[in-house]
């Protein structure tokens, strides 16, 4: 099932179930649907977002939190990907596990933009750009 919700006008988001349901091979969100639209709407205003991909984070005061589990549910996650795989303004996302897929790492610019905004330190960014897990 899948529940699009305008979050601006002329922009949605689609939450996806297989995100939810504990699908194997997908990562599972472990926020509510309301932060993942929130984590969204971070992500598109900031702008974190080029070429109809996006990264963002689970925000509370300025710290990054958890926002997911990956897929073999090893390993807690940091950073969520979205996508607008079909560039119509309908958004979906996931949480991306860059250590194993390093495709699902934010360029150097989204990671330098958290520093300066103090959600993570130099030594997590330097964690994050080399593939390794990073706790909070």
């Amino acid at each position: 099932m899948m529940n699009e919700v305008e979050v601006k006008q002329g922009l949605f988001y689609i939450h996806k179930s297989d995100h939810r349901d504990s699908s194997p091979r997908k990562s599972q969100w472990r926020i509510s649907e309301l932060e993942e639209r929130n984590s969204f709407v971070l992500m598109y205003d900031a702008p974190w977002h080029t070429n109809y991909r996006g990264w963002s984070l689970h925000i509370k005061g300025k710290a990054a939190h958890y926002l997911g589990i990956n897929a073999l549910k090893n390993r807690n996650l940091i950073i969520a990907k979205f996508i607008d795989g079909n560039q119509n303004n309908i958004w979906h996302g996931y949480p991306a596990d860059y250590v194993q897929d390093h495709r699902e790492c934010p360029s150097i610019e989204i990671l330098t933009a958290w520093k300066e905004k103090g959600h993570f330190s130099r030594a997590k960014i330097r964690k994050i750009i080399r593939g390794q897990p990073c706790s909070l």
